[in-house]
């Protein structure tokens, strides 16, 4: 009789076993039980560049196996209507406006007022000579 429960007792450890081991390789199987692999089933995520300027918006992507028309891999377009706002472009001055996408209002810009008339404002040069930019 106690030959039975050690062989039933055997049984049952080894079937809680295997399926420990079943659970482990399904887990493994998936990437680490997250719900697929890691790679997005080979689809890479591009947004849409309705400007044109080879930059795209962050909020409006899709995932393709390759690249649509109208669309790039670059999301950091801060205006996706006007080609002239993206990372990269010239900050112009005075306008309000973040041209070049970082974040500040035009940044490096000159705050000083010319009241003189010789002289060309925000252009760094000391055009009339008085020794003042």
């Amino acid at each position: 009789m106690d030959m039975n429960k050690t062989l039933l007792r055997t049984i049952r450890y080894a079937c809680l076993l295997a399926i420990i081991v079943v659970g482990l390789v399904c887990i493994i199987g998936t990437g680490g039980g997250g719900g697929g692999d890691d790679d997005n089933n080979g689809l890479n995520t591009y947004y849409r560049d309705g400007d044109n300027d080879g930059y795209g918006d962050a909020d409006a992507s899709i995932d393709a196996s390759s690249r649509p028309q109208g669309y790039v891999a670059d999301d950091s377009d801060c205006d996706d209507t006007n080609a002239a706002f993206h990372p990269g472009a010239a900050e112009v001055c005075s306008d309000g406006i973040d041209n070049d996408c970082d974040g500040q209002v035009d940044e490096g810009c000159s705050t000083h007022t010319c009241t003189d008339a010789d002289e060309v404002c925000s252009d760094g040069i000391d055009n009339d000579c008085d020794g003042q930019v």
